[in-house]
């Protein structure tokens, strides 16, 4: 792997699995990689002919020195099996900008509530969302619905705990 305009190459820190389907994943992060809560960037990996690329919402807060990922592996997937493999050390291109609307910079005016409606890795957004001070500050209620097939399938339960007893630092003085 490569790095070029278009993407920098990064290094798996570390691999969580929560279930057979589901693990979570970090990666170092580019000096220069910015994004805001709820966006998504993509990843590639080498298949051995080409880099296939997918998009993967980032969970991590935007002031951390990694970024992490919540995947779920798709039977039959192109790029399931390649990120199935993946191990620390191992190598992944991160393409360079960050993308997606789904913020909740996109609301101008503060309100009383934020509704995070997720199904399975649909969390990972939330995740970054529900990190972010500004967000704390902004809302006087946050709301997070979580649906997934199996109980099993609740996962980061201890850090939405966290979160929840101690909102994030500058939040809510």
């Amino acid at each position: 792997m490569i790095a070029s305009d278009k993407a920098s190459v990064e290094t798996v820190t570390s691999i969580h699995r929560w279930s057979a389907n589901l693990f979570s994943f970090r990666t170092t992060r580019a000096a220069r990689f910015e994004f805001t809560p709820g966006q998504f960037s993509r990843l590639g990996l080498d298949d051995g002919n080409d880099i296939i690329w997918r998009a993967y919402s980032i969970a991590s807060a935007p002031r951390d020195a990694e970024l992490e990922y919540f995947a779920v592996l798709v039977p039959q997937g192109v790029f399931s099996p390649l990120l199935e493999r993946i191990r620390p050390g191992d190598p992944i291109l991160t393409e360079r900008a960050s993308h997606g609307f789904m913020t909740a910079t996109r609301f101008t005016e503060p309100g009383n509530d934020l509704w995070m409606l997720a199904t399975g890795t649909g969390l990972g957004p939330f995740l970054s969302i529900l990190q972010d001070p500004q967000v704390w500050h902004k809302y006087r209620n946050l709301v997070l619905v979580h649906g997934v097939r199996h109980a099993s399938d609740l996962v980061y339960q201890d850090l939405l705990r966290q979160l929840q007893q101690h909102p994030p630092a500058s939040a809510r003085a």
